[in-house]
């Protein structure tokens, strides 16, 4: 049982300092979501936008500007993550394969890919949410989080 988690935790190690070493995902969350959502924010009035939530029966008016702000932070995060997925799947190919052929198990690699990817999208809707959290403050920002990482 440790030896599968080590190998495990290593091949999650290893995609993860992958995901670091992309440089153009490290430059869209860097620029981009806090460009995109602030755009969103300043661009659009802050009149109320009406909204009926079919899942609770209820009538909302949140303000336009801070609707649109997390509909865009929802699309990069899963923008950045699709990106992020690619050029993991892309470049990381050969290194996995070589690993398969030399005996690594191959459920440890995809077990891995899926979790570092969801650890990366944690992270990005972290950000996401902290950088809207400078325009203005929700009333419950964990769930913003958590609803920004959520698979789509």
């Amino acid at each position: 049982m440790t030896r599968h988690r080590a190998l495990y935790l290593t091949a999650v190690r290893y995609d993860l300092i992958a995901h670091g070493r992309n440089r153009f995902a490290m430059l869209l969350i860097v620029v981009y979501i806090p460009v995109w959502v602030t755009l969103a924010f300043a661009a659009i009035p802050d009149r109320a936008a009406p909204l009926h939530l079919w899942a609770t029966g209820q009538h909302l008016t949140p303000a336009g500007n801070r609707l649109t702000q997390i509909t865009g932070a929802l699309n990069a995060v899963t923008l950045i993550a699709g990106f992020m997925t690619f050029a993991a799947t892309f470049r990381g190919h050969s290194f996995d394969r070589r690993l398969a052929m030399a005996g690594y198990p191959r459920s440890h690699l995809v077990a891995a890919k899926t979790t570092s990817l969801a650890l990366a999208s944690a992270a990005i809707a972290t950000y996401a949410t902290a950088v809207i959290c400078c325009s203005w403050s929700p009333n419950q920002p964990l769930q913003l989080a958590a609803h920004c990482s959520a698979p789509r």
